[in-house]
């Protein structure tokens, strides 16, 4: 009997510690014009975050401070610190340029060359910060069990994107949220007209995982306007798990070759 009572003692401590210990895996899927269905599985666990659509993931290693992308369908993959990632993204926009231009006639090439030239221009004159305002619209709705308030966001007064956040669920938990932000922003070289960098954005993330996004399309035809008729895509969180995750997911196949990133962005 006292056997059994110390094994039910384990056991139960061992439970309780799984559960304490538990990360999130999440399932999304993404509508977008057309009827288009993309899912996008995430789990975070630890001080890690995995991302992975398609072919491809991303993990991110807070305590190693460590990025890695893979490429399943040609066992290939790519790690680093951010400072590496910065400089060799660098050499693989080029190279990806290049092999770009490789496949085109003279005349097209050069027109090409223009186009981006004319980019970079118009990419390096933007100096505006753009006017960011949160709307909590105070409707209610409940998504997965988690009660969700609707926001809106007006960029420029326009609507540019629709949230549905609670503030009842913990995904980020396992996260120095504001670290991978940074991390994330430094990595997409957002312009300063970008919203999503604007601090009353981000920090509606801090705390909480959106369960339904809609993003609206820019209307080209009526001053770069977001508007609903132009187009949305909309992004909803199908299955969320709280679970202990095998530490293999957030690890490369053993038999994956290490690459460049030049070489994992242009194979």
């Amino acid at each position: 009997m006292k056997k059994l009572s110390i094994l039910l003692t384990v056991l139960f401590i061992s439970f309780n510690a799984t559960l304490i210990y538990a990360g999130w895996h999440i399932i999304e899927e993404e509508i977008a014009d057309g009827g288009q269905s993309t899912i996008t599985k995430i789990w975070i666990e630890k001080g890690k975050f995995k991302h992975s659509e398609g072919e491809f993931d991303f993990i991110y290693d807070e305590s190693e401070e460590l990025l890695t992308y893979i490429n399943h369908k040609s066992k290939t993959y790519w790690t680093g610190n951010l400072s590496s990632y910065k400089e060799e993204i660098i050499h693989a926009k080029k190279a990806i340029m290049d092999k770009t231009l490789e496949g085109l006639p003279p005349e097209q090439r050069e027109n090409y060359k223009k186009l981006l030239k004319e980019q970079e221009e118009a990419l390096a004159q933007q100096s505006k910060s753009v006017d960011v305002v949160i709307n909590n619209t105070g409707i209610i709705e409940k998504i997965l069990g988690f009660k969700t308030t609707k926001y809106e966001v007006i960029v420029d007064g326009e609507l540019k994107e629709e949230l549905w956040i609670s503030k009842e669920n913990d995904f980020y938990k396992d996260l120095d949220y504001d670290k991978f932000n940074k991390i994330m922003k430094e990595m997409s070289q957002a312009s300063l007209d970008d919203y999503t960098t604007d601090e009353k954005y981000t920090s509606m993330f801090r705390n909480s995982f959106p369960l339904r996004k809609v993003v609206y399309k820019k209307d080209n035809k009526q001053s770069n306007q977001y508007l609903p008729d132009a187009g949305k895509t909309t992004t909803e969180v199908k299955s969320a798990v709280n679970e202990s995750i095998p530490d293999n997911v957030f690890q490369v196949p053993t038999n994956y070759k290490n690459v460049s990133l030049v070489d994992f962005m242009t194979q």
